[in-house]
């Protein structure tokens, strides 16, 4: 399931231009992937979903063995999830935040630290989201790819 949603992560950040995949074809050779995160790209802040906005850090940042996650975000009983998953190995660690929101049905303000491990190679994927209280499933996903 781990590999599904990191695939899916990866072909969604293909489609915003962080991700470049080469593949070369020759017919006496098995074909080799590329797969990497673009470091010369311009830091940008994530699209945004519906419900979360994640300020800070920003798309293709470098960070180090820990950093700070801001944003904003209007979810189910003020609790939201995280996941950081290592490009490399497709391992992941996954963890929940809450927000801060004054009431049921607003924005309110979330930080909190992320500690990567030692094991995880230079190219990240944070993302920020919530579980669906109807079924379960993952919602609401922003994706910010982090080098390291």
């Amino acid at each position: 399931m781990k590999r599904l949603f990191l695939l899916l992560g990866a072909f969604a950040l293909m489609g915003s231009g962080c991700i470049y995949v080469n593949i070369d074809v020759d017919a006496d050779i098995p074909p080799t992937v590329d797969v990497s995160v673009d470091a010369d790209m311009p830091l940008s802040p994530a699209e945004p979903s519906e419900d979360i906005i994640v300020t800070e850090p920003l798309m293709n940042q470098e960070v180090g063995d820990s950093f700070e996650v801001t944003g904003e975000g209007r979810v189910f009983e003020q609790v939201l999830n995280w996941r950081l998953t290592d490009l490399g190995s497709g391992e992941s660690i996954e963890d929940f935040a809450n927000t801060n929101a004054a009431d049921i049905g607003l924005f309110g303000p979330f930080s909190f630290t992320v500690e990567v491990p030692e094991t995880y190679s230079d190219e990240l994927l944070l993302e920020v989201f919530e579980y669906s209280a109807a079924d379960g499933s993952q919602v609401n996903t922003v994706e910010v790819p982090l080098v390291r």
